[in-house]
């Protein structure tokens, strides 16, 4: 019974022989926008990890290809981020789990603090993940609503009556639509005079005008 728990720690835990092996993806993957990584297995060596050259991998979550690229869903993770693959090293078999960043927080990010009512508003929606990474996120990734008018991907389009002067816009995870955030965006009540059709910067002088 003892020996069957050492075996099983040491199963979980990623020790053959006493050495410490993990699962790692390239660094140049960007899992955080794109669920597509490439897999290599890593033993521990003193203070640092060095990839193994001699393994197998293999998945029942996801889909992984000769190449060893995985390619997953969110409903492939499971609730800490994590992908379990069974990893094949010489005579011995290992249950390692490949650790992904999940979403964390959602958060507005506007280029603007108030809207001008003769043109559509981009709203500008950021993804901070466990990595600590921070990425802009789209409707792939989020869903984008407004108390008034109408959200056409990440753009606000404003409605033919504006008998309003805010709208609020709410921003939630598609996977997990508790991570959401919102905020409240003003109308400018005064014309922009540089709006106008035929408005001309008084900075530029006549000749200026004429030359070009």
């Amino acid at each position: 019974m003892r020996l069957a728990i050492l075996l099983l720690c040491c199963l979980l835990s990623g020790l053959v022989n006493g050495q410490e092996y993990r699962l790692n993806y390239d660094s140049t993957a960007i899992p955080e926008l794109y669920q597509s990584v490439p897999v290599f297995l890593e033993v521990k060596q003193g203070d640092v990890y060095k990839e193994v050259k001699k393994y197998r991998l293999s998945t029942e979550k996801g889909k992984l290809d000769k190449r060893l690229n995985l390619t997953y869903t969110n409903e492939d993770l499971g609730q800490d981020g994590s992908i379990s693959m069974l990893v094949m090293v010489g005579d011995r078999t290992l249950e390692l789990p490949l650790r992904l960043p999940m979403l964390r927080e959602v958060r507005f990010n506007l280029y603007a603090d108030s809207i001008k009512p003769i043109m559509n508003y981009y709203i500008n929606v950021e993804g901070v993940f466990s990595s600590g990474k921070i990425y802009p996120l789209t409707t792939d990734q989020v869903v984008l609503s407004s108390d008034r008018g109408t959200m056409k991907g990440n753009a606000w389009v404003a409605p033919a009556v504006r008998d309003f002067d805010r709208v609020t816009f709410t921003a939630a995870s598609k996977y997990n639509p508790a991570i959401r955030a919102t905020t409240t965006v003003y109308l400018q009540r005064l014309a922009d005079p540089r709006d106008a059709e035929n408005y001309q910067d008084g900075s530029i002088s006549e000749p200026q005008r004429r030359r070009r």
